[in-house]
């Protein structure tokens, strides 16, 4: 992980100590579960409903109506040509502990891995248009 010196920073003593407890709550966490836990069966991703087809992953329209009844949701699916580590990734451990905690981020609730090397991220659907890059 980088390095950053706080100490170049004006901000006061208390903004550090929080954002170096959150880079050591991050590392610590676990960014996704094996799609053998049960909470992955909780979720359903309607393969028909493909919003985006790319070389490394597909995006699906996906729910989770017991826990998440009235929240629409995508279902990113990472092929194992991505060659993402699910287990291991910074990325994946920061995507998580964000998409909970920041309202001014698109929320992830899940993600979880196979053994075949496949992530599948659960998040919410936004209704954002891009067109060539642009919001």
């Amino acid at each position: 992980m980088p390095y950053i010196n706080l100490s170049r920073f004006p901000a006061d003593k208390a903004h550090h100590g929080a954002v170096k407890r959150a880079v050591e709550t991050i590392s610590r966490s676990v960014s996704a579960r094996d799609t053998d836990h049960p909470d992955f069966f909780e979720y359903s991703i309607d393969v028909e409903s493909s919003l985006f087809a790319g070389t490394y992953s597909n995006i699906y329209l996906a729910s989770n109506g017991r826990q998440l009844p009235d929240q629409p949701l995508i279902a990113r699916v990472y092929e194992p040509a991505a060659r993402i580590d699910a287990r291991r990734s910074s990325y994946m451990k920061v995507l998580k502990y964000i998409g909970k905690r920041s309202a001014g981020c698109i929320a992830t609730y899940d993600i979880f891995f196979d053994d075949a090397g496949r992530v599948v991220i659960f998040q919410g659907k936004t209704s954002l248009v891009f067109k060539n890059g642009q919001i």
